[in-house]
């Protein structure tokens, strides 16, 4: 009862205060959070990402760049029950819903550090860990490891964009066939 008692508590917020929840997705850029618009298509999502970075690559001549990552807020529903108890307490158009948040790791670019330029991972708590790195390593490499590994399609699909259904087929291609 209390859980249903939070719940309804939760709805009340939701319902009164800002309505629906709708999914969405942030670049943060060191203290600076840019809010993106929302896109079925991962392409898009990949597009408005490289786009907001490419300054922080084209700006730096040496050293690190400002850190970076992605977060994807997405409501989901808890189901009928609570739903229709919902509705029965504050009406036909009240819903409720919870929050899943996706987080890619933390990341920065560095150029001209003991001759060498790249990508690196950040947030293992450890010393960094080199994602893409050499003497001359140019945007276009950049570009390409940011849309094939840190916010591939498949990656914006099951984390960010929460297409779980893809992610169970691809993990059963993966398996050894007998």
């Amino acid at each position: 009862m209390k859980r249903l008692s939070m719940l309804l508590v939760l709805a009340t917020i939701l319902v009164e205060g800002c309505g629906k929840n709708k999914p969405t997705y942030e670049l943060m850029i060191g203290n600076k959070t840019i809010v993106l618009p929302v896109h079925q298509n991962a392409a898009v999502i990949q597009d408005d990402l490289v786009s907001n970075l490419k300054p922080l690559w084209d700006d730096l001549d040496t050293g690190e760049s400002a850190t970076f990552q992605c977060r994807r807020i997405m409501p989901f529903d808890l189901g009928e029950d609570i739903e229709k108890k919902v509705k029965e307490k504050y009406g036909k158009r009240a819903s409720v819903t919870s929050t899943q948040t996706v987080i890619t790791p933390l990341i920065r670019f560095f150029k001209n550090r003991r001759g060498t330029s790249g990508l690196e991972q950040l947030d293992d708590g450890k010393a960094p860990f080199p994602m893409i790195y050499g003497e001359a390593v140019e945007w276009g490499q950049i570009e390409y490891y940011l849309r094939d590994q840190v916010f591939s399609i498949q990656k914006i699909r099951w984390s960010i964009q929460g297409d779980v259904s893809e992610q169970g087929a691809a993990a059963d291609a993966d398996k050894p066939r007998r």
